[in-house]
């Protein structure tokens, strides 16, 4: 779950998200229902990197107490991306490759939220190229995240983690036998 924020009565709303590993392409999708829209946005390897790296940069001044007030809302204050949008309204039908920027904003006087934003950007074709006579743009993003939600999503989407959930489904792959009763209770008992 992250939030929306409404940036003009700063409020935040909770959006729930998924997340979907193509291991033989490492890549990720972040999946969600954004302002009456599916929307699928492509994480490749680079793009992860550069995300996880600006909430770790967020959350290295956010923990010195160096975010500034006066750069709240500063266009691209952690970098940018480019990368591809899904968009509809039932199911992901148009494309785009807008820009995501990563930036912070005060959404209260002590609560600084690191930011997940784009501009609207036209429909693009199978080609790269703008639909000519296409009223379809991709939704505004303004995802919210807290410090503790960014350290949750880079514990989960680097590339050793990835690597090792790769890894235990591989493992899973390769059995065969039903675990007995036994087996079961006692795998039952380490997780409580």
């Amino acid at each position: 779950m992250l939030n929306s924020l409404n940036e003009k009565n700063l409020t935040l709303d909770p959006v729930e998200v998924s997340f979907v590993l193509y291991p033989k392409t490492n890549i990720v999708e972040m999946k969600l229902f954004y302002q009456f829209n599916q929307l699928v946005i492509t994480f490749k390897k680079d793009n992860r990197e550069s995300l996880l790296s600006a909430m770790q940069k967020y959350i290295d001044e956010y923990q010195s107490r160096s975010l500034n007030a006066k750069d709240s809302g500063k266009k691209s204050y952690f970098g940018e991306i480019r990368t591809d949008f899904l968009w509809g309204l039932l199911t992901p039908v148009y494309y785009a490759r807008p820009v995501l920027r990563f930036e912070f904003r005060y959404v209260t006087a002590k609560k600084p939220y690191f930011l997940l934003k784009n501009d609207m950007f036209p429909q693009l074709d199978q080609n790269g190229n703008v639909v000519k006579d296409s009223a379809a743009s991709t939704p505004t993003l303004k995802l919210a995240l807290s410090p503790l939600q960014c350290k949750e999503l880079i514990d989960c989407l680097n590339q050793d983690a990835l690597r090792k959930i790769v890894s235990d489904l591989d493992a899973k792959q390769e059995q065969f036998d039903i675990p007995s009763e036994s087996e079961d209770s006692s795998k039952e008992a380490e997780l409580f």
